[in-house]
């Protein structure tokens, strides 16, 4: 009997598919019959003695972890951009640091303070925005504290990464969107 999930995806065994075109083809695939739920257990379970709801599983698994890599990987690049774009001292700080990609992306930022400098300047850009008109409202008066010289896994580190949730927040980010700050020393 084949898989449910695999005739929904007929591109999963495709390496080559990228995790985003993915997740769209199976969001935009074809909806199956439900599967009943008798004594916890689904119906397929029983029938199959779970192999197919095991490989479902892992599978579905599998993908977010694509995903979540795809998206670290954006992220990443999109941080690296924004702060070489801001600043010559952030310039030499990055080239300093080294390059960030998905791999070392959690390390990275784990210490906070390349996320201080990411707000600072994101900052920057929305301050000349308002002098030029194009941002109306007035932005907010948050003094971000940051230390410069935390270490990963410290108190310091986990400090400068809430007070960078702080920031955001103030900013307008909803939590919805935002990360805790244990997140990072895992």
């Amino acid at each position: 009997m084949p898989l449910p999930f695999r005739s929904l995806t007929p591109s999963v065994s495709n390496p080559n598919t990228s995790p985003r075109a993915l997740s769209k083809e199976v969001a935009n695939a074809p909806k199956k019959e439900p599967l009943d739920f008798i004594d916890g257990r689904s119906s397929l379970d029983q029938a199959n003695g779970g192999d197919e709801v095991d490989h479902i599983s892992q599978r579905l698994s599998e993908l977010q972890g694509e995903l979540f890599l795809s998206l670290k990987e954006d992220i990443a690049e999109w941080i690296i951009k924004t702060l070489v774009h801001a600043n010559e001292t952030l310039k030499a700080y990055i080239s300093k640091l080294g390059f960030i990609d998905a791999e070392n992306f959690v390390h990275a930022l784990d210490t906070g303070v390349i996320l201080c400098r990411l707000s600072l300047a994101i900052e920057e850009k929305a301050r000349e925005a308002k002098r030029q008109g194009i941002i109306k409202e007035d932005l907010p008066d948050y003094k971000l504290h940051c230390n410069k010289n935390a270490k990963s896994g410290t108190w310091f580190a986990r400090d400068n990464t809430t007070n960078f949730l702080k920031w955001c927040r103030a900013f307008g980010m909803i939590d919805e969107t935002l990360f805790d700050s244990e997140d990072l020393g895992k």
